[in-house]
């Protein structure tokens, strides 16, 4: 329980993305006559130009025989968040598929991450109720230590994240039909995203995505190299209003997931309160309750 739950924690933090930057100049998307790489980035861009959304998780994990150590208890979970792109702040509540961790709750604000979750009462009892916080270094440290593949997962700590991805779709996209989401008529369309070309597209958003891909499966150098298959829902004011992800990283780590995203509500109010400090405790902390503990228990190199 004490090394799920360190891993958890190290999950957690890292899936809190860079806040969003400046998109470029918001541009129409006529999903009508079908929707092509440029096309698609523009969507990207007006979606997150909306400036604020709630967003609906959804996450299965497929653990096939050969997954790696912490890899084949890997929860599939589901969530609900909301970003607010002028502010740098985003948030995201996560159900896991599991009694003993239940709950947790994130926050971004800027390049720091916060995660709070029931779990810590356990294992950590002067923790209990806590956020545990930690800055930009610590969140980079942390998603660099390969304690589990779901420091991959990057964009549920800040949902908006993933929508620079679209900027690496290629020429061949197909358009699957039209499709409900949500009560939403939108255009389903099938591409393949390339992270490099989704990094040199990324403009004046370079560095924040690069962060980003620092973060997939603490390695981003590996990750650029990667291209997935991805499925975007775009509606007729050409809002994304769904993006589903499939990684395949079965041959690294025995792991499958499709991680769905669903957008709503966008330039509408949210409510993201960043967690205050006599509420908080540095991540350093948990780290240092359970060495005096367990002796085999360390921090990630670099973190504390």
């Amino acid at each position: 329980m004490i090394r799920k739950v360190s891993v958890l924690v190290v999950c957690v933090l890292a899936l809190g993305a860079v806040a969003c930057g400046q998109q470029s100049k918001d541009q129409a998307v006529n999903v009508d006559t079908g929707l092509d790489a440029h096309a698609l980035a523009a969507s990207a861009d007006r979606t997150a130009q909306a400036g604020t959304a709630k967003v609906h998780l959804t996450m299965t994990v497929d653990a096939g025989s050969k997954a790696k150590g912490s890899m084949s208890s890997l929860p599939s979970m589901s969530g609900d968040g909301a970003y607010d792109t002028s502010s740098g702040l985003s948030s995201m509540t996560i159900e896991l598929g599991s009694s003993l961790l239940g709950k947790v709750e994130t926050v971004q604000h800027g390049d720091v991450s916060y995660v709070r979750m029931g779990a810590l009462d356990k294992v950590a009892p002067s923790l209990a109720g806590k956020w545990l916080k930690a800055d930009g270094a610590k969140t980079k440290a942390l998603a660099g230590s390969s304690s589990s593949l779901l420091t991959g997962t990057n964009g549920v700590g800040d949902p908006s994240a993933i929508l620079d991805y679209l900027k690496g779709a290629g020429a061949d996209i197909t358009t699957v039909g039209h499709e409900d989401v949500g009560g939403v008529d939108t255009t389903h369309v099938h591409a393949t995203v390339s992270m490099q070309q989704a990094l040199d597209a990324s403009g004046a958003d370079r560095a924040k995505l690069q962060q980003s891909l620092d973060k997939m499966t603490g390695a981003g150098k590996a990750f650029t190299s990667l291209t997935l298959p991805i499925d975007v829902y775009v509606d007729g004011d050409g809002y994304v209003r769904r993006v589903m992800v499939d990684f395949d990283l079965s041959d690294s780590v025995g792991v499958k997931m499709q991680m769905t995203l669903d957008y709503s509500d966008f330039g509408q109010p949210v409510s993201i309160t960043e967690p205050a400090a006599a509420d908080t405790a540095d991540i350093c902390d948990l780290y240092a309750t359970q060495a005096a503990r367990h002796s085999t228990v360390t921090a990630p190199a670099g973190v504390c």
